[in-house]
């Protein structure tokens, strides 16, 4: 995991390999860290993600759901991995704005 600010107050996130119920803890702390923080825009980059578990996508969705309650723009980057990017069209048609064209 790995972050990058293009901007003050953008940060992306970059998330690789597994995601899976051992790494989530590490996603979900990485996620509330930022969104506690003084941005604007939180982008979710999952292009090197190799598999996405449900704890994983719970992580995402409770992001997109605080990132709402904070006035900040969730977006998630989909994977390159198609079987990962099958379960990212999982998420409730709610947060289907977050999910950025492939």
């Amino acid at each position: 995991m790995g972050t990058d600010r293009p901007t003050s107050d953008t940060v992306v996130l970059r998330v690789g390999g597994d995601v899976d119920y051992a790494s989530t803890p590490r996603l979900h702390q990485q996620l509330q860290d930022r969104l506690h923080g003084t941005i604007s825009t939180l982008v979710i980059d999952l292009t090197d993600v190799s598999f996405l578990g449900s704890a994983g996508l719970r992580a995402l969705e409770l992001a997109y759901l605080l990132g709402r309650e904070r006035g900040v723009r969730v977006s998630v980057r989909p994977p390159a991995a198609p079987t990962v990017r099958r379960v990212i069209r999982m998420f409730p048609m709610q947060f289907a704005t977050a999910i950025e064209p492939a």
